[in-house]
């Protein structure tokens, strides 16, 4: 169905006319953080620059998509981002909070012993879904550059995880360090799955790469 027109002030992205200025800020980055298979056609746009040559061309390509999402070549769009590194730090925090959704979500889906099973895969599932959102998460904005609202965000999911471990912890109320350093394995497992996955790495062991990723989740947890 045909899209109805742009508001005065809105930004939208379509096909035919390319940018049109978005509402507020929250918009424009939950537009650019969509999952990567509704993105359509890549489109070439600035190069972000935070740790930007220490990412691979398919990666910059994508992190380049990230920000023609938003409208980053537009000047309007700097009403809502200083520059690019604050578009990704914005984009990376908006990563971690829907992370963090999904694993709730998931979690409160399961039953019983299953739903630290289920935050797993939703971790894993949302690694596969969004992968330079995800790489940007991680890899792009090392610690000791990140703002306070990404900062707070990376934090928040973890807490997400360690809750989920208190939870499931078998009798009765646990230690706090012992949830953290059982928490940072979790994440480590799931993690390091996540990131087996997004590298090709497991594309050779099985014609299902993100089946065979659940199912060692499955088996460890």
């Amino acid at each position: 169905s045909e899209e109805p027109p742009a508001e005065a002030g809105e930004c939208r992205i379509d096909s035919a006319a390319g940018y049109r200025y978005r509402a507020t800020r929250q918009e424009a980055i939950e537009h650019a953080a969509r999952p990567d298979e509704a993105r359509g056609a890549a489109a070439r746009g600035p190069a972000p620059s935070a740790d930007y040559a220490a990412v691979s061309p398919a990666e910059q390509a994508r992190l380049r998509e990230l920000a023609r999402r938003v409208g980053v070549t537009a000047n309007a769009s700097y009403r809502h981002f200083a520059n690019k590194d604050a578009l990704l730090q914005a984009l990376a925090s908006e990563g971690f909070r829907r992370l963090s959704a999904a694993q709730r979500e998931a979690e409160a889906r399961a039953e019983g012993d299953e739903k630290l099973l289920a935050g797993g895969r939703s971790y894993i599932r949302f690694a596969h879904a969004n992968p330079a959102l995800f790489r940007l998460m991680f890899s792009v904005i090392p610690p000791h550059r990140r703002e306070d609202e990404l900062r707070e965000a990376s934090r928040a999911a973890f807490e997400t995880l360690r809750q989920a471990v208190s939870r499931g912890w078998p009798g009765g109320e646990p230690d706090p360090d012992s949830v953290t350093r059982a928490a940072l394995r979790a994440w480590a497992l799931v993690h390091g799955l996540g990131q087996l996955l997004l590298d090709g790495q497991l594309d050779w062991l099985e014609e299902d790469p993100l089946g065979l990723a659940e199912a060692v989740l499955a088996d460890t947890v």
